[in-house]
């Protein structure tokens, strides 16, 4: 058989992992980036195996400043965002523009991400900068039943 200059996918796949091993280097992204996006993705498994590499729970997203548990958050990753909180992700961690977790699960009408953050201690009272609370997003985008959920958690109402 004569070499045609062509790898297979699995055997490209295999070099480059022993490349990455062998050099201590990464694809372009490093492991706080992939960690970020695997939790936007949802991926809970990839989540828990670059958390067991170093990953830094606090990471964020270039682009968005936003955290691990925002993302997960804010896609309705349940399993990811309970995995992140017993990791030690911060519930009320807030990004460059004051957001929280809760906040864009309130944005996005994520019922469920949101009463397994409101379970976990986040402060349902906690604005962005722009003032406005989870509730107060909930309220604007039509989200009556996170609005109900938090203001029976204890949020006030709007001013």
């Amino acid at each position: 058989m004569r070499y045609t200059g062509q790898y297979t996918a699995s055997a490209w796949a295999l070099f480059v992992s022993i490349a990455i091993a062998t050099l201590g280097c990464t694809t372009g992204h490093d492991v706080d980036e992939e960690f970020v996006m695997a939790a936007k993705r949802g991926d809970t498994a990839s989540v828990h195996a670059l958390l067991q590499q170093g990953a830094d729970i606090n990471a964020v997203d270039r682009q968005f400043g936003a955290t691990a548990l925002m993302w997960a958050s804010h896609e309705g990753h349940a399993d990811t965002v309970r995995l992140l909180l017993s990791s030690g992700a911060p519930v009320d961690a807030q990004q460059e523009l004051g957001r929280t977790a809760l906040w864009y699960t309130a944005q996005q009408g994520q019922i469920g991400t949101a009463g397994i953050l409101i379970a976990a201690g986040a402060n349902v009272d906690l604005a962005a900068n722009d003032g406005k609370t989870p509730r107060d997003i909930a309220v604007e985008l039509g989200h009556r039943d996170i609005a109900d959920l938090l203001t029976k958690a204890g949020a006030a109402a709007s001013k």
